[in-house]
Formats: C-alpha cells, sequence, structure tokens
C-alpha cells in the first residue's frame, strides 16, 4: 500500500503547513506505514502546538491511500500574546 496525497486541514491555527510537515516522516508516494503515521503524530504532540490530530486513511484505489492530518491548535497557540 502506498500513500497518495497528504493534506494537511488546520483549523484556526498560527502554526503553518509547512511546520506541521516539517514534523512528520510520511511522505507522498512513500510505502503506508503504520508505525511511522504514529511516530508522525508523537512527534506534532511533542511540539505541544495541537490539543488534537487525526491522520485519517482516505482509499483512492486497491493499492493507494491518501491522507488527511487534521490538527486542532492547543490554546497556547491559536491566541497569540
Amino acid at each position: 500500500m502506498h500513500v497518495g496525497t497528504v493534506k494537511v486541514a488546520l483549523s484556526h491555527s498560527i502554526v503553518n503547513e509547512q511546520v506541521v510537515r516539517a514534523n512528520m516522516q510520511v511522505r507522498e508516494g512513500s510505502e503506508m506505514d503504520s508505525s511511522m503515521i504514529d511516530r508522525d503524530i508523537r512527534s506534532l504532540y511533542k511540539t505541544a502546538s495541537f490539543e488534537l490530530i487525526e491522520i485519517k486513511q482516505e482509499p483512492v484505489n486497491a493499492g493507494t491511500l491518501n491522507l488527511v492530518v487534521e490538527l486542532s491548535p492547543s490554546f497556547a497557540c491559536s491566541h497569540p500574546l
């Protein structure tokens, strides 16, 4: 199984998509690896920028899954000082 696209869905966050992707190892076209996705979720939580992180898998065909990374900011990151 391969990763098709990786879409980042940020809700009301001052953190940009490049920061999210820099903290992820999963890449478009890579082999689907659930342990890598788990590590990516832990890496994103370690930034302390997000309260909730979900990575949803959307089947495209028999060999490809698209990923949607949904992130809700932590209170500290959604209201800059």
